[in-house]
């Protein structure tokens, strides 16, 4: 075997520690735990940070510990920052790592210099870069190296011995797991989400649900570590786990050009027990929208883990208040919806990037709208209610590495829905002929969606996006009514915020294509196109009100955008343009910064 060592530094005594027996993990994991980025670790009335804090090139322990003949020395360190009087972390380093000397003891060793001073310490997306850096800068010293080395083996040579190591060692196999940090009941939870049979796992059957426990919201941080127990012939898994808040208060919202701009505040609090039990509720504030939303997930652990999720939520969308149009003769259309549900959702995780979902929900809706442009502010509107339930289901999978604006991985979603229930529309003070409308709707829906992120080719990626909608959905009393009961397609950020007559229908398809360039890490250059296939248009019909289809495939619509995105840590801030296909107001700037996002809604 290859001995190692590896460094530490202890803040406690402001010393060195040298790792050369024990857990090789624990080791790593303190000699790699770099100030304000990683935490430290905790050993033996001890806490490690990252060995190069006093020690960043430790050539003098290997010279001691072992006197070898020859050293070779690998110099990675970029140039370092040169601290500013207003960037504090600069400061803090300077102070903190002391000046390192990057010399061998003696000529005969061998310093490797990679080209790397273009990397930083965090750059874990090049590491492919780093390595061939590094065995670039190797090739280059191979003849020296094997000149001054009188032993050499073959790779077929290496390669029986890694084979016969391999042969020699018994699988890890994990039976008990050892929870500290938490009380009794809390232990059981973490045992139960990693171990529901009760039975022994090997570390590929382990890794899976570890993940899930990694990313549950009742923990802050959890390190873990194998032990060989010689009289159950496994592995011990001991877990150190460090509970998160219980309560946690998020402020966010949206800045914008238009007026969309959105306050929002978030409140969660967590139970954790034998069972995870959350309480979330947030609210929205703003012209275009405004929401309230709360509910309840309890996470019940075992071999079918479950999620039950009761809960309500109140949306208003206001589309008139938030408009402004891009030509000064065209008025906005005057459309405000109101949404209530009471829902329970029953969530079933499928592996670690899947849910499915089943559930129900009881919805009231109000929309106020005129069916003329030519109204003042003293006439009542035309309002439709409609009140019922709905039931469905839901399996949704993704890998997307934002929730905008992403740019790499996949979405997949496909919903099933059943609506009923009652429409009243009474027609307001602009209507020639002022009539109350009763009448019960039902019907099944069916919407499937795949976003997908290509691999890059050079500086660019392309993604490719499509949607299909199918329903039995009738129409409702008058054109407007029908329209505002349909999902839009809205694959552009900004079309979310509008309402997009043309872009509505019972059963349609939709597609897309997206070149994105990214430069400078965190700005993205989008360019996106999208066709919008309806197999039937809703059109008006008689005296312009009634909603009546149009020849099959007879129409179809186009929209797009550029957009220039810099992804912040707090959210994306992004300038636009957008063309919607015969729209009212079909082009249109948005420069906005924050999360342009929504409540679940009715018909979603």
């Amino acid at each position: 075997m290859i001995p190692f060592r590896c460094v530490a530094a202890d803040i406690v005594t402001q010393n060195e520690v040298v790792f050369g027996q024990g857990d090789l993990a624990l080791a790593v994991r303190a000699s790699m735990a770099y100030p304000f980025y990683f935490a430290p670790v905790p050993y033996e009335d001890m806490l490690l940070y990252d060995g190069g804090i006093y020690n960043n090139f430790p050539v003098d322990v290997m010279q001691n510990t072992f006197a070898p003949d020859l050293i070779i020395g690998v110099n990675a360190a970029s140039n370092p920052e040169i601290p500013t009087e207003d960037n504090i972390l600069s400061q803090m380093k300077t102070m903190m790592i002391q000046t390192t000397r990057y010399q061998l003891p003696r000529r005969t060793d061998i310093m490797l210099e990679p080209e790397v001073q273009n990397l930083g310490t965090f750059d874990f997306r090049k590491y492919r870069q780093a390595v061939d850096a590094g065995y670039h800068v190797t090739l280059q010293s191979i003849n020296k190296i094997k000149a001054i080395t009188d032993r050499t083996y073959s790779i077929d040579s290496l390669n029986n011995v890694r084979a016969q190591i391999k042969k020699e060692l018994k699988p890890i196999t994990v039976d008990k797991i050892i929870v500290r940090g938490v009380n009794f009941d809390q232990a059981t939870y973490v045992r139960k989400l990693l171990n529901p049979k009760r039975k022994p796992l090997t570390l590929q059957q382990l890794k899976p649900a570890f993940f899930k426990l990694a990313t549950d919201e009742n923990f802050k941080s959890i390190s873990a570590q194998l032990k060989y127990n010689p009289v159950t012939e496994y592995y011990d898994l001991i877990l150190d786990v460090k509970r998160d808040n219980d309560l946690k208060v998020q402020f966010g919202g949206n800045i914008a050009s238009r007026p969309i701009n959105t306050a929002f505040a978030g409140l969660q609090y967590n139970f954790l027990g034998k069972q995870s039990l959350a309480i979330k509720a947030n609210s929205y504030f703003g012209k275009l929208y405004s929401s309230a939303h709360a509910m309840m997930r309890l996470k019940l652990p075992g071999k079918f883990p479950l999620h039950i999720e009761p809960g309500f939520t109140l949306n208003r969308f206001d589309y008139f208040k938030s408009t402004t149009t891009f030509f000064e003769d065209v008025k906005p259309s005057f459309v405000v919806q109101r949404e209530l549900q009471y829902f329970t959702d029953l969530t079933i995780p499928v592996g670690n990037k899947a849910t499915f979902a089943i559930g129900g929900a009881y919805f009231k809706n109000k929309d106020d709208y005129y069916q003329t442009s030519e109204f003042v502010a003293t006439d009542s509107t035309d309002v439709t209610k409609f009140d019922g339930y709905k039931l469905g289901m839901t399996l949704v999978r993704s890998t997307l590495n934002r929730k905008q604006y992403a740019n790499k991985g996949t979405f997949f979603s496909i919903s099933l829905r059943r609506y009923e229930g009652k429409e009243n529309t009474v027609l307001g003070s602009t209507a020639v002929i002022k009539e109350e409308t009763n009448q019960d709707h039902e019907w099944l829906s069916m919407k499937v969606v795949y976003d997908n992120y290509f691999e890059k080719l050079g500086p660019v990626k392309l993604g490719f996006y499509t949607e299909l909608q199918f329903s039995s959905q009738p129409f409702f009393s008058n054109y407007t009514a029908s329209v505002l009961a349909i999902p839009s397609f809205m694959p552009i950020q900004e079309s979310k915020t509008r309402f997009l007559e043309r872009f509505r229908t019972h059963n349609s398809a939709g597609i897309g294509l997206k070149t994105i360039l990214t430069f400078k890490r965190r700005f993205d250059l989008r360019l996106e196109g999208y066709a919008f296939q309806p197999f039937q248009e809703i059109q008006r019909g008689a005296n312009n009100l009634k909603a009546v289809y149009g020849k099959a495939f007879d129409k179809r619509y186009f929209s797009g955008t550029a957009n220039l995105v810099y992804n912040s840590p707090v959210g994306p801030i992004s300038i636009s343009g957008n063309y919607y296909h015969d729209s009212e107001d079909p082009f249109s700037i948005l420069f906005h910064f924050g999360y342009i996002l929504f409540n679940k809604r009715t018909y979603d």
